[in-house]
């Protein structure tokens, strides 16, 4: 990567993208895409060191060339198993330089969801000498990427050429954010990147509906008794009501005079000789 920075015509876009599963596990996946300029500055893919990143946990995939294009592609994957192995995973990606600091991946579990945020602050000098390293310095004659300072300045990049880094970034249950950033060009870069998401407990929430529907059937139970209560007493106080204004009821007394049953007999009529 060293030698395609400090090439002035050529042209490589790096992505670097953090999946995360529901459990809190998930992959870095880093891709890199060298222009054919990039390619015949590299030389050889199969020639390139991968050992060292195979030895940390990386699976490398076979180099992939276009041959209608000339383009090569590198590819490698982390897995991980927990949130707090990304920020080593991106320090790793973005070397000892440091272009992802202060890297945080949090998933908090509670009884109505999760929550899922990540965030990082991305910090590009703009130069290629930020990814060089002592090793490489050391093997290059004590000068970052084989170059003085003024040559590396004086590197006239056409339009469409440089180093791109396009950071992705995928959480549960589906939310994703990108972004990018020019490597060289000479303008830094310092931006907090982050992203957030959540994923409901669907199971807690059909309890809590459940009991809400229970608790409601009660509420519904216990107003119509209370309703049918009111009717009753309203109802009882209305027939006393109507009983008072009326007064009480008086059985008709019988009359002594009133005529029997035609055989004289309590009639008050005294029969002939």
């Amino acid at each position: 990567m060293a030698a395609v920075v400090a090439c002035a015509a050529c042209r490589a876009d790096a992505t670097v993208a953090v999946d995360v599963a529901r459990n809190g596990s998930g992959a870095v996946r880093v891709t890199v895409v060298l222009d054919r300029a990039a390619a015949a500055e590299l030389g050889d893919p199969a020639a390139v060191p991968l050992d060292d990143l195979r030895a940390r946990g990386w699976e490398v995939a076979p180099v992939a060339a276009d041959p209608s294009t000339g383009a090569v592609t590198f590819r490698a994957l982390h897995r991980f198993r927990s949130p707090g192995e990304v920020p080593g995973l991106l320090e790793q990606v973005g070397g000892r330089n440091g272009v992802f600091r202060s890297t945080s991946l949090e998933v908090d579990a509670g009884p109505l969801g999760t929550d899922y945020r990540f965030a990082t602050r991305v910090v590009l000098s703009g130069e290629p000498a930020q990814f060089s390293d002592p090793a490489l310095t050391e093997v290059l004659g004590g000068l970052a990427l084989g170059r003085t300072p003024e040559e590396l300045a004086a590197l006239a990049m056409p339009p469409g050429s440089g180093v791109g880094l396009r950071l992705e970034v995928r959480l549960p249950p589906g939310r994703s954010g990108s972004w990018e950033f020019p490597v060289t060009g000479g303008t830094p870069t310092e931006e907090r990147v982050g992203l957030s998401s959540s994923v409901p407990n669907t199971a807690t929430r059909q309890q809590l509906l459940g009991a809400g529907g229970l608790l409601l059937l009660a509420l519904l139970a216990l107003t119509v008794g209370l309703v049918r209560r009111r009717r009753g007493r309203r109802r009882a106080a209305a027939e006393i009501a109507a009983e008072a204004v009326a007064g009480p009821t008086v059985a008709p007394t019988p009359d002594p005079t009133a005529a029997g049953s035609g055989d004289g007999i309590g009639s008050g009529v005294t029969p002939g000789p």
